[in-house]
């Protein structure tokens, strides 16, 4: 039940119970709120986030990105989530950082299916920086236009890389 209100499968009385195929529009429609969630979250953590937890966030962020050029992906993940996470945490509003869990699982399996290509590790650990570096430094609207690129980005690569693989309908 829960992957289906997530709309990862669908069940068709009398025939069973399928894995969905992505649409562009549920792509469009994930980062839409996504890009609306981030901006508003990024800009409080900009103002509320400890300066040692950016650092650490950044750290992580350079480290994984490294681990990436060696061919091992799975610290860009775990450190594109913890970013993400700990940036909509940081508002300590409730509701928000539940609408933002409520597309975790159509993003991890994005990742599953292989819409994550290589080039995005790149742009996306780019982005982090600049979200982080605004952060660092107080910046409210440059943390904020930042976070909102990067989620007009995400969609267009994740687009990219579905088409590429036959994965989108």
């Amino acid at each position: 039940m829960r992957l289906e209100h997530d709309r990862l499968v669908e069940t068709r009385p009398r025939s069973g119970t399928f894995v969905t195929r992505p649409s562009r529009q549920d792509v469009h429609e994930v980062c839409q709120l996504r890009k609306a969630l981030e901006w508003l979250a990024t800009g409080v953590a900009a103002e509320a986030m400890p300066i040692e937890q950016i650092t650490d966030l950044r750290e992580e962020a350079v480290e994984a990105m490294r681990a990436a050029e060696r061919g091992d992906y799975e610290p860009f993940f775990a450190s594109d989530t913890r970013l993400h996470r700990e940036i909509i945490a940081a508002t300590g509003n409730t509701r928000l950082i539940t609408a933002r869990e409520s597309v975790e699982p159509f993003v991890y399996w994005l990742r599953v299916l292989g819409a994550t290509g290589p080039h995005r590790l790149a742009g996306s650990t780019r982005r982090h920086l600049e979200i982080l570096d605004a952060m660092a430094t107080r910046d409210v609207s440059g943390a904020q236009e930042a976070a909102a690129l990067h989620l007009v980005e995400v969609e267009e690569w994740t687009l990219a890389d579905m088409a590429s693989h036959s994965i989108v309908t």
